[in-house]
């Protein structure tokens, strides 16, 4: 693959073939199969000058396609099956990086074979896994614009905002700052809209939820296409946001609500930061004081928001998520929750 200014790709393809023939002898370069264009595939992506995107050819796309839609989840699947849909949605997650997530535990499951034929069920965490990549595929069928990446997307981005977050097992708080003068753009706490049992395990996932939070606050302003950095306390929720990829079955039905926002948001985590938000210091220390005037015109009362309530109740990390329909109604309701009045 080389790029060349079009005024001048004839004269630098031809410097090209004939060095690489002087390297590897005459005849190395098969003409009938060098091509120039504005538009061309690569090992299975076409990369696009004009539209300035990159995106799977249609041959991907309908194995993937396959793959994923070829058994049913609840029957047994070989587990060469598996590896190739662990591959290919793998590959497929570079359009979304907010997928990756979804492909851990069909590489996990299947470590311990050694026989490709060998046909097993599937758990229920890689039933829930496939079903979200089932989902994604058809938005991208449906609307071929979301089957792009842009070029422009691949080099790293400067955050615009930080979420300062917290949580406790009954409530949890996020402020949201300019990265350009840490001025505060919007900040909330409320009251979980669900009991959590008293054990420490769950910590992490509230802390998740905070995280959440933070970006319901910003659909609320209606902010979009942002990278955002994160400052918590909890190392464990701050990796999982960083990483896409979520170790808790606690935190599984946040995660599905993370990537759902941040898919419809187009907002990305650029870094975190473990800090001391809610280690001997005050709301006023970290610009959450809400005597201050100013701080308090910004505060949103999420707790009479019944659309953010209502998100926040599917993040509950004790709700039953044990078969595919339980799986298939959180994604119905984001997406009504979602849709504009």
């Amino acid at each position: 693959m080389a790029v060349s200014h079009v005024a001048s790709q004839q004269h630098d393809s031809d410097v090209v073939d004939v060095n690489v023939q002087q390297l590897l002898g005459e005849g190395s370069i098969a003409k009938n199969k060098s091509f120039s264009a504005r538009q061309l595939e690569f090992l299975g992506w076409i990369f696009d000058l004009d539209t300035q995107t990159i995106t799977l050819c249609d041959r991907n796309l309908h194995k993937l396609i396959h793959a994923l839609f070829s058994f049913t989840t609840n029957s047994k699947i070989s587990v060469a099956h598996v590896q190739r849909i662990a591959s290919l949605t793998s590959r497929a997650s570079m359009l979304n990086p907010h997928m990756r997530s979804y492909t851990h535990e069909l590489h996990i499951i299947t470590s311990g074979y050694t026989q490709p034929h060998v046909k097993f069920t599937l758990s229920l965490l890689a039933q829930s896994d496939i079903m979200m990549w089932r989902s994604f595929v058809l938005i991208l069928v449906a609307d071929p614009t979301k089957l792009s990446r842009s070029m422009e997307s691949f080099r790293p981005k400067d955050p615009f905002y930080c979420f300062k977050y917290d949580a406790s097992l009954e409530r949890i708080a996020v402020g949201v700052f300019l990265m350009s003068d840490d001025s505060l753009v919007t900040f909330a706490a409320v009251d979980l809209p669900f009991v959590v049992t008293d054990e420490a395990r769950r910590q992490n996932t509230m802390e998740f939820i905070a995280i959440v939070f933070g970006l319901l606050l910003c659909w609320r302003l209606q902010l979009a296409h942002f990278h955002y950095d994160l400052h918590g306390d909890s190392m464990s929720s701050l990796a999982w946001a960083r990483h896409s990829r979520v170790n808790s079955v606690f935190a599984r039905r946040s995660n599905i609500i993370f990537t759902t926002l941040s898919m419809h948001l187009d907002s990305h985590v650029a870094t975190t930061v473990f800090d001391g938000l809610s280690r001997n210091k005050t709301p006023s220390e970290v610009g959450l004081d809400i005597n201050l005037s100013q701080v308090g015109r910004k505060m949103y009362n999420a707790g009479d928001d019944t659309s953010i309530l209502k998100f926040l109740q599917l993040c509950g990390p004790d709700a039953v998520i044990d078969d595919l329909e339980s799986h298939l109604s959180i994604l119905r309701t984001c997406q009504q929750l979602l849709m504009p009045l």
